[in-house]
């Protein structure tokens, strides 16, 4: 008995023994200490924030700091009295910290414009001439919310006409306002339930950007009849807005269509008289419409023609 009390006595005097020196290890390893603040950790693409790194140091050595952060990320340095900067791996060195200083590190990052929503994480470390002392603690992730707001889209009249009004020729033209900080990546007309893309191009029926913002496209061979029509616009986030819903009415005139072929609505060219009379001859109906001239309106073109 007495043997197995000296036994046990040695292995309890051994843990002690033990413990102090894994603390005294502990304590030396631990000669500084860092904390991370993060002025604003949700942001959105191309927005920035500053970071504070606070640095406690309990013996006198040389320190560095580095910080990893987000790969695409930009890091500029605010305010610091490093000894040395590494730009390369954002290390910050001073040659000789005394006991119970203290360093402040503020750097400004900033989200690239691409970069996708979710959690992004900074991870640093504190070294001295032996190695890593510690790990920065403190705030370490930033949110990135992506855009959520849709384009806003405003009609421009004119040339759009005003909602519920009617015309007399058998073409409109749509022009909106497409404003968005993300910037808009197509916009689509939406003409009686059919989508038409509303792009850079200048082609027919599509709607195509004629300055900063502003997109417009010029339906044509409209038949009489009243027409519905919206605008779609998405933005780079993938965020879709929509403009109200239009009504415009057609009433056409197949005079007022040859009046008008060549220029001036106000009297009939030869020119107007001779396209008007080969339809007429030839049985064709002019676009927009679903019959040719009658004889007695070409006969009204020629008296028009004659009388000007």
């Amino acid at each position: 008995m007495r043997r197995e009390a000296m036994k046990t006595g040695a292995i309890i005097g051994f843990l002690a023994v033990f413990l102090i020196i894994v603390t005294a290890l502990a304590s030396a390893n631990q000669s500084a200490s860092a904390v991370r603040d993060i002025e604003r950790q949700t942001l959105a693409p191309g927005e920035s924030t500053n970071v504070t790194v606070i640095i406690t140091n309990n013996v006198s050595q040389p320190l560095s700091l580095d910080e990893d952060i987000p790969a695409g990320w930009s890091l500029t340095r605010v305010s610091d009295d490093a000894d040395a900067y590494k730009p390369s791996t954002n290390e910050w060195v001073w040659f000789s910290v005394g006991a119970g200083e203290t360093k402040t590190v503020i750097y400004r990052l900033t989200v690239p414009d691409n970069a996708t929503g979710g959690n992004y994480s900074i991870a640093g470390r504190i070294k001295n001439a032996s190695g890593v002392i510690d790990t920065v603690k403190g705030e370490e992730i930033i949110t990135v919310v992506q855009d959520v707001t849709p384009p806003e889209i405003d009609f421009v009249e004119p040339p759009t006409p005003p909602n519920n009004s009617e015309i007399t020729t058998n073409y409109v033209n749509i022009t909106v306002r497409v404003s968005d900080e993300s910037g808009v990546s197509v916009v689509l007309l939406n003409w009686n339930g059919v989508n038409e893309t509303m792009s850079n191009e200048t082609k027919q029926i599509t709607m195509y950007m004629t300055a900063d913002g502003i997109w417009s496209v010029i339906k044509t061979n409209l038949t009489a009849g009243n027409y519905t029509y919206k605008v779609y616009a998405n933005d780079t986030f993938n965020n879709w807005g929509v403009s109200e819903t239009r009504i415009v009415a057609v009433k056409l005139n197949i005079l007022d269509y040859y009046r008008c072929l060549y220029g001036n609505c106000e009297e009939v060219s030869t020119q107007e008289l001779l396209k008007a009379a080969y339809d007429w001859m030839n049985g064709i109906a002019p676009p927009g419409f679903t019959e040719p001239l009658t004889t007695m309106q070409l006969l009204q073109l020629a008296y028009e023609w004659a009388s000007a």
